[in-house]
């Protein structure tokens, strides 16, 4: 039996904030069980990009654009 782990971020797009921010949520996935949780930063809904799960506005500087 292998183990097989996913760890995967998205936004709670309906969930905006007053400031129209959406909240990160990271999903850990481990033999088929999940848990998600909070990573309590925020970030604009227009600037997430899905397929990379990164957001356009906070990218550190070691990543490339």
């Amino acid at each position: 039996m292998s183990n097989v782990i996913s760890v995967i971020f998205y936004i709670k797009r309906a969930r905006i904030n007053s400031k129209g921010l959406c909240l990160v949520i990271c999903r850990i996935t481990y033999d088929g069980r999940r848990s998600e949780f909070s990573t309590g930063k925020y970030v604009e809904p227009d600037k997430w990009n899905p397929n990379d799960r990164t957001s356009q506005h906070y990218r550190p500087s070691h990543l490339p654009s």
